[in-house]
Parts: C-alpha cells; sequence; structure tokens
C-alpha cells in the first residue's frame, strides 16, 4: 500500500514567509550559492529562510527587493521587524522541530517562459507531513530570482 503524505496548505505561514522578505537585513552567513535556474532560486531562498539565514535569503530577491529590506533595519520600525522576524523564526523553527525536521525540498514543476516562470514545490517533514507552494520567478542580470 502506497502512502501518500498529507498536504498541509497554511496560508499564513506562507504569507509569513513572504513577509519576512521585507525584514532580510537582520542575519549573517551565506549558506546556499546563487541560482542556476528558478527551482534553484525558490530552494535556496526558502532552505535559508527556514534556516533563520535572512542575508542568505536576501540574495534570492530581485534588487528592488534587496534596497528595501536594506533599509529595514534602521529605527524603530527596522527594531519591531527583527523582533517580528526572530519570532517568526523561533515559531517556524519550533513546528519545523516538531514535525521531525525538514526531510526534502522537491522542485514540482518549473514553467519558464522568457525572463519569468512559475515554480511549484513541495516541503517534506520527518513526520511524512508535506506543505506545497508556488512561487514566480524573474531573470535579473542573467541570475533568477524569487519575486513571489
Amino acid at each position: 500500500a502506497m502512502n501518500k503524505a498529507k498536504v498541509v496548505k497554511r496560508p499564513f505561514v506562507t504569507a509569513a514567509f513572504t513577509g519576512l522578505m521585507l525584514f532580510s537585513a537582520c542575519a549573517s552567513g551565506n549558506l546556499f550559492s546563487l541560482s542556476s535556474g528558478p527551482g534553484d532560486a525558490v530552494k535556496g531562498m526558502y532552505m535559508a529562510l527556514l534556516q533563520g539565514d535572512l542575508e542568505g535569503m536576501k540574495r534570492y530577491l530581485p534588487k528592488e527587493q534587496a534596497k528595501m529590506s536594506a533599509g529595514a533595519d534602521k529605527g524603530l520600525l527596522g527594531e519591531l521587524g527583527k523582533s517580528f522576524a526572530n519570532y517568526m523564526f523561533e515559531g517556524m523553527a519550533r513546528e519545523i522541530k516538531a514535525k521531525g525536521g525538514i526531510k526534502s525540498f522537491d522542485i514540482d514543476k518549473e514553467q519558464i517562459n522568457g525572463d519569468s516562470a512559475d515554480v511549484a514545490f513541495t516541503i517534506r517533514f520527518g513526520n511524512g507531513e508535506a506543505r506545497s507552494g508556488q512561487a514566480k520567478c524573474r531573470k535579473e542580470d542573467g541570475v533568477w530570482k524569487v519575486v513571489s
């Protein structure tokens, strides 16, 4: 008998991932290399995000989003952003640990149309649960970046 992974969709968590992109100037470290395809960009950005590497995640964003996030660490709003990002990362880390860690991050489909692409992906957790998502990418200076 085949055991099919349960797919759980959580719009809040997806929105939180997207929202955290605005506060991506908080952490440091370069765990991932730049991508060769749109799926690689999506995987790199999400893996950096899931590991709390906001600086690494920022490398997968288009220039205008990276510029916005570069100023996000100044002043009170920057401090609130850091606090929110830390709160979200702690919550995500607890959730990931409770689900047995990340078993795999699979690119299900890449649809490239010139300098833009749509990518479907699935994150599989150690407990057998899975979460699917979609991302839009754009090629910028010959490198794929995650737009949304």
